[in-house]
This record gives structure tokens, sequence and C-alpha cells, in this order.
């Protein structure tokens, strides 16, 4: 689990488009909370100071919260990934979060 600095980051393997960077906001409590999984858009990544206050803010209010870069993002491409590789990004981070961060 994170630290009480910041987020905790973690690689997760996308078949056939290598590795992304997963960032985890857990929220504050004692209880666990839901889980949500963010996206950047086209313009930025989840480095974003957007993307982080929003993350930060969703798990000061109960909402445990991971960003994530696609592909393209992570390895310094401008032009987004065909939708089969997006898609394929967004299986493999919900799977990692079920599987790591929220216990299913």
């Amino acid at each position: 689990m994170p630290s009480s600095n910041g987020p905790n980051d973690q690689r997760i393997d996308v078949p056939g488009a290598g590795a992304v960077t997963a960032l985890a906001y857990p929220a504050a409590g004692p209880r666990p909370a839901p889980w949500l999984v963010l996206a950047h858009g086209a313009g930025a990544g989840q480095h974003s100071a957007f993307m982080t206050a929003s993350a930060r803010g969703l798990a000061s209010r109960g909402i445990s919260t991971v960003t994530f870069n696609f592909p393209y993002t992570e390895h310094g491409r401008r032009i987004p990934d065909r939708r089969p590789v997006l898609d394929a990004c967004y299986t493999a981070v919900i799977a990692s979060v079920r599987l790591e961060l929220a216990g299913d």
C-alpha cells in the first residue's frame, strides 16, 4: 500500500503493448473503500495537475482512486493507440486493481 508521502506506483503488463504505470491513491480512513479507475485524456498523462488533484480529492472524500497511462503516453508517443490497445490497457489495469488492491 502507499506511503503517507503519496501514491504508490505499479507496473502493469498490457498484452501486446508493453507495460504501463498505474498510481494508487487510497482513501483515508479505516474502512475499505470502493476503487475508481481513471484514465487520462489525449492531452496529458496521469501526472498532470488535473489528474493528480482529482485523484487526491476523490481519495480525501473516501473514494480510492487509481490513475494510469495508456501505452502511447507511457512510451512518449503523441498519437493515441488504437481502440483495441486502449481497451486491453483498461482491462489489465482493472484486473490488477481487483487482484492487488481491492482484494477480489
